[in-house]
């Protein structure tokens, strides 16, 4: 299993998102929309792969990759929690996870909203 630390990541990673802007301009709006349009389904499919060792940890690793690029850095390391819990076949722990997850993924919606001025 993994450790946290007692200190809470950020939701965001401003720098990253002002890096990304930097490269690839407007596009970071667009590219923000469809994260957030995608976000609560990939939430979904953690939650219904409960049962199904392999199919949480592809849901997990997903979702950690999709956040991560996003500079969503808090639920990138939940989601990497969760595969690495499904990875060992421990499910129970990986399961109980789920509503800090579908926290953080719904502060992490209105942070990257108001970061990227969707409203």
């Amino acid at each position: 299993m993994t450790t946290r630390s007692s200190d809470p990541l950020p939701l965001l990673d401003a720098h990253a998102l002002a890096e990304l802007r930097d490269m690839i301009g407007d596009a970071l709006t667009d590219i923000g929309r469809d994260f957030l349009a995608g976000l609560e389904g990939e939430v979904s499919r953690i939650a219904a792969a409960s049962s199904d060792a392999a199919a949480l940890r592809r849901a997990a690793h997903s979702l950690k990759g999709s956040a991560g690029n996003m500079g969503a850095v808090a639920l990138a390391a939940q989601a990497a929690d969760i595969e690495a819990l499904a990875a060992q076949g421990e499910l129970a722990a990986a399961a109980a996870r789920g509503p800090e997850l579908a926290a953080t993924a719904q502060a992490t919606r209105l942070a990257l909203q108001a970061h990227l001025g969707l409203g």
